[in-house]
C-alpha cells in the first residue's frame, strides 16, 4: 500500500466514525448546493417575493375557470409524485419553449415526475388552438383572468414552481440547471402516505404584499425566506414543509413552556446517548440566545425514574419531557438519536436532522421569517392580474 492510498483510506475511516458519532451514520450522500445557487436570477426580487409565501405549503386547489386540455388535474390525483407546475405563454419566444423545455428536462426521471403547464392571460386568444397544435402530452391549462396565478404569485415571466411527493411546494422560480437538480432530489425521497398533508396556503387576500412577507400573511423581522430544504434528511421520514405534530408528552420535568407564536425546536434524546449528552449545551446555548422567541423541547422515550436522576446531574437550560409511548416520535420516526425538528409559529416543520450540526444563523432565518412573537395584521391582497372588483376576483 503507498503512503498517498493509505491516507485516503485513512481519511475514509476516520470520517466514516465521525459520521456514526454525530448520529448520521455511514453513507450520507454530499450535500447538494444552495438552493440560492439554484434560483433563476433573472426573476425580480418582488416577484420572488410574492411565489416564496407559497414555501411549505400546499399550493392553492386550482380554479374552476381554469380551461384545461384534456382531463384537468387535482393535488389530490398528483399527491405521491414530484410535481412541477410551469407557467407561460405564447406571447414571447421563451414563453412559448418553457413547457416542452422542461418536460424534455424532467422526462428521464418518468412516472416519478409531472409537469403541469398553466398559460397565463398574456395572448391567451388564441391559445387553445396553439395548444391543440403542440400537442403537449401533460395537463396544459389557461387562466383567463389571472385570478389563479395571482393566488400562486406568478406574473408574466415563466416560473416554476416545484411540489414535492407529499404536496407541499419546495422550490420556485429555478433556473434550468436549479429545476434539474431539485427534481432529482425530491425524486430520491420516498413518498409516506401516512404523513399529514400539508397546510393549504391562506388566499391572498389574506396575506401580507411586502417583499418581506411570509407564508400564511405572518408580517416578519428578516427577508421573509426560512432555510432552503435542500439537504436530504438522515434516518428519519422527512417531514420538512409539512404541518407538524401536536405537543402531546406523558409528563414534563420542567414547566410546560407556552408555544404560542413560538418558533418551537423538538429533541428526541436518551439518557444512555453519547451524542445526546453532548448537544444538551449546545441546545441550551440557542435557548439562552433566542430567548422568548425560540421554545426547545428535549423529549426522551425513557421513564421518569431513568431521566429525572440524569437531570440532578446534568444542567438543562431548555423543557425537559419524557413519553414512553412515543406519540412525537411518529411523525419523523427517527432511527437514530439525537434528531430533531424546527417549527415556525404556523406549525409548519422549517428545519429537521441532527441537532449537533443546527447552526445558530438556520435558527435566526426561521425566527425572522416566521415572525416569532411579532404576529400583526396581514395586509391587503397583492394581486397583479386581477384588481380588486374586477371580473375574477374572489
Amino acid at each position: 500500500m503507498t503512503v498517498r492510498t493509505a491516507v485516503r483510506v485513512f481519511m475514509l475511516c476516520g470520517g466514516l466514525l465521525g459520521g456514526v458519532a454525530a448520529g448520521q451514520g455511514p453513507g450520507t450522500a454530499p450535500a447538494p448546493a444552495p438552493a440560492a445557487q439554484w434560483n433563476d436570477r433573472a426573476l425580480p426580487d418582488d416577484e420572488r417575493a410574492a411565489l416564496s409565501q407559497l414555501l411549505g405549503f400546499a399550493p392553492p386547489a386550482f380554479r374552476g375557470e381554469i380551461a384545461w386540455s384534456g382531463e384537468s388535474p387535482s393535488w389530490e390525483s398528483l399527491r405521491g409524485k414530484v410535481v412541477v407546475l410551469q407557467t407561460w405563454t405564447r406571447a414571447t419566444e421563451q414563453g412559448r419553449n418553457a413547457p416542452r423545455r422542461t418536460l424534455e428536462l424532467l422526462k428521464k426521471h418518468g412516472d416519478d415526475v409531472r409537469v403541469v403547464a398553466l398559460h397565463t392571460p398574456e395572448a391567451a386568444d388564441g391559445a387553445k388552438a396553439f395548444i391543440d397544435r403542440i400537442k403537449l402530452p401533460i395537463p396544459v391549462g389557461i387562466d383567463p383572468t389571472g385570478a389563479y396565478l395571482d393566488e400562486l404569485g406568478a406574473y408574466k415571466r415563466p416560473v416554476n414552481i416545484v411540489v414535492d411527493r407529499q404536496g407541499a411546494v419546495r422550490f420556485v422560480g429555478l433556473s434550468t440547471p436549479g429545476l434539474a437538480r431539485a427534481v432529482e432530489q425530491l425524486v430520491a425521497q420516498p413518498f409516506d402516505a401516512s404523513a399529514k398533508k400539508p397546510q393549504a396556503v391562506r388566499p391572498r387576500d389574506e396575506r401580507d404584499p411586502s417583499p418581506t412577507a411570509a407564508p400564511g400573511g405572518r408580517r416578519t423581522a428578516g427577508d421573509g425566506e426560512f432555510p432552503p430544504t435542500t439537504e436530504p434528511v438522515q434516518f428519519a421520514k422527512d417531514i420538512r414543509g409539512q404541518k407538524g405534530p401536536e405537543i402531546v408528552v406523558e409528563e414534563w420535568l420542567t414547566e410546560k413552556p407556552k408555544t404560542d407564536g413560538k418558533v418551537v425546536m423538538v429533541e428526541f434524546w436518551a439518557t444512555w446517548c453519547g451524542p445526546c449528552r453532548e448537544s444538551i449545551p449546545h441546545l441550551g446555548k440557542l435557548q439562552k440566545q433566542f430567548g422568548d422567541d425560540l421554545v426547545i423541547i428535549g423529549v426522551s422515550d425513557e421513564p421518569v425514574s431513568k431521566v429525572r436522576p440524569f437531570m440532578e446531574k446534568t444542567r438543562f437550560e431548555y423543557s425537559v419531557a419524557v413519553d414512553t409511548q412515543r406519540r412525537l416520535f411518529s411523525a419523523p420516526g427517527p432511527r437514530g438519536i439525537p434528531h430533531a425538528f424546527i417549527m415556525s409559529p404556523d406549525g409548519v416543520v422549517r428545519w429537521q436532522g441532527n441537532p449537533l450540526g443546527l447552526k445558530e444563523e438556520t435558527v435566526r432565518r426561521i425566527i425572522d421569517a416566521g415572525g416569532a412573537g411579532r404576529e400583526e395584521p396581514a395586509g391587503p391582497g397583492g394581486k397583479r392580474w386581477v384588481k380588486k372588483g374586477e371580473p375574477g376576483a374572489p
